[in-house]
């Protein structure tokens, strides 16, 4: 995702409930499911390119909005007479009730829960009390100046945060019969484990922070009329933190031995740098063909680290840099566009070039119907590797290829589609096959080592990291209403992602994100002064893998688990309207 030429690394709020940027910030947006053309690259799959919003040339503005989510609130500014201009915009949540529902939808978790209420886990082992706590805020600024030969200079700033406050406490008596069965009396607190009546206190601490920061400045000259040149200069930032601490306290009610202390711990540290110099040149070669040609030179530097009660279990460091040539023709002929081109790339880490041929063709076949279709090959050396955790669930942390442990990944872009305009509608079908080559999961399915000098536990990457292939195929459905008192859309996408990861499976299975069915609407009403909106969403519930159990003698657990991804959560559906 780019905003004003600067890469936006994690783009959502609250787990993917609300959009990392704000509205009032935003003045395009330019989406690409797939086979985008040669000036974007680094990215395998689409791209969402994001143009920040100038500020007012003709007068001081202020505005500001309360909703039941969050506060937001803006202000623009012009100078020097009118050729320039700033703007700022502000959000930030607060924790209503409708806030907490959101929440306990995408963490499970209640809230409000008081100790004695609920019931935690699979082993019925007590009662808990849990609030947590979360936020999120953003704000945006952009300076805009337009010189007087008409060159057009901008500076585009953005930051934005989550953080989420998820600790616990649980306590009660146990009823330990589930966890007797499981681990066959010998339980992590002793062989008497099982024969004693016990209470217990489990307190966890569990605090994660993510978010982006980015910056650019971008010089925009009109040398003839013929050739447009772009200079940018942009960096980024990411960070992903999470800090996890359990201890737990048993006391053994009919015995006179002290009680029994544990603790366990995490830390997951991810952050990464990002600095972009690139140069985009348009050139009016006539009026049936306009070529487009470039340089880019990306510097990233990506750390990666795992603790695990205190012992650093996995470590990347990466330092990387991507220069990048590109070309690409724009022809039209009549009703037919055709726009060939080519991007290489030379990838510092492994010195290795990749060469990325496109090509699109889009055809008028009468005034209301355009037929296209677009094939590519696509690279990305800046990955996000899923690590894969049965106590935490699936976890992504971003590392860069190394052509080794961590491959480059590719992917093939087929697509074919048709738009049918209708009066005030435009109904779009698709059909897209996208293949992939050098996918990475990160899977501990060793336990850690000790380190020859004795000072601490890692893994061995080589048996942690694993490289397969997948494929995702499909078909959209979408209809849009852009003109009248009620406007909006309807989409439908049925489609399946496919894994083949050998050292993980020995049979192919559906990806984390395969959602089968996905059917959404957007309705907007104008009525008067009022603007009504509603939201429905329907999706088919994502793939996991079953945990059958635990193996005997074994503690820290290892877990029997079935077939990878051969299991689904229930569908889920969610359904905004206004009051």
């Amino acid at each position: 995702v780019l905003f004003d030429d600067f890469t936006v690394y994690h783009v959502d709020h609250v787990f993917g409930f609300f959009s990392a940027f704000n509205n009032n910030a935003i003045k395009d947006v330019q989406f690409y499911k797939g086979g985008f053309g040669a000036k974007y690259g680094g990215r395998m799959s689409s791209v969402v390119d994001i143009t920040g919003k100038d500020g007012n040339t003709e007068q001081f503005g202020i505005g500001a909005s309360v909703s039941l989510l969050s506060t937001n609130a803006v202000v623009e500014q012009p100078f020097a007479d009118g050729a320039g201009s700033f703007i700022l915009t502000g959000r930030k949540s607060y924790q209503s009730d409708l806030y907490n529902d959101i929440l306990e939808s995408v963490t499970g978790e209640n809230q409000n829960a008081q100790a004695g209420t609920s019931t935690p886990g699979q082993f019925a082992l007590g009662r808990f009390s849990i609030e947590p706590e979360s936020y999120f805020y953003d704000m945006n600024a952009k300076l805009t100046y337009r010189l007087p030969n008409d060159d057009k200079f901008s500076i585009s700033f953005y930051n934005g945060a989550d953080e989420l406050d998820n600790s616990r406490d649980v306590d009660g008596n146990a009823d330990i019969s589930r966890l007797c069965e499981l681990f066959d009396g010998n339980g992590p607190f002793g062989g008497t484990f099982c024969e004693e009546e016990i209470s217990f206190a489990v307190g966890t601490i569990d605090l994660s922070e993510w978010g982006n920061t980015g910056i650019s400045a971008k010089y925009s000259h009109q040398w003839n009329d013929r050739l447009d040149t772009n200079f940018v200069i942009s960096a980024s930032e990411y960070f992903s933190y999470r800090d996890r601490l359990i201890n737990t306290q048993v006391i053994y009610e009919d015995s006179d031995d002290e009680p029994t202390t544990g603790e366990s711990s995490s830390n997951e540290d991810n952050q990464l740098d990002d600095f972009t110099v690139k140069i985009e040149n348009d050139y009016y070669l006539n009026q049936w063909n306009t070529l487009s040609f470039g340089l880019q030179y990306t510097q990233q530097n990506i750390d990666f680290s795992l603790i695990q009660n205190g012992d650093l279990v996995l470590e990347t460091k990466n330092e990387g840099a991507t220069s990048t040539v590109y070309i690409e023709d724009e022809i039209v002929i009549n009703a037919l566009t055709v726009i060939p081109g080519l991007r290489v790339s030379k990838y510092s880490i492994n010195d290795e070039v990749y060469t990325e041929p496109r090509l699109s063709i889009s055809y008028e076949l009468n005034d209301t119907t355009q037929l296209r279709a677009a094939f590519g090959d696509y690279h990305q050396f800046a990955l996000s590797v899923a690590r894969q955790s049965i106590e935490e669930g699936p976890r992504n942390f971003w590392t860069l290829a190394d052509g080794e442990t961590v491959p480059v990944s590719k992917s093939s872009h087929f697509i074919l589609g048709t738009t049918h305009y209708v009066g005030n509608y435009n109904f779009n079908i698709e059909l897209f096959h996208k293949k992939y080559e050098g996918l990475s999961e990160f899977t501990q399915q060793t336990r850690p080592i000790r380190n020859e000098d004795g000072t601490g536990l890692t893994l061995i990457l080589e048996q942690e990291f694993h490289t397969g292939s997948g494929t995702a195929s499909g078909v959209e459905l979408f209809l849009q209403k852009n003109i009248g008192d009620l406007t909006g859309w309807i989409g439908y996408t049925f489609s399946e992602v496919i894994y083949d990861f050998p050292t993980v499976s020995d049979t192919t299975y559906f990806a984390d994100q395969d959602a089968t069915n996905e059917f959404k609407t957007v309705l907007m009403y104008r009525w008067g002064d009022w603007d009504l909106a509603s939201t429905f969403i329907y999706a088919t519930g994502r793939p996991y893998t079953e945990v059958l159990g635990v193996v005997e003698d074994t503690f820290p657990p290892t877990y029997e688990v079935g077939a990878k991804n051969d299991l689904r959560y229930d569908d889920y559906i969610i359904n905004i309207q206004p009051l």
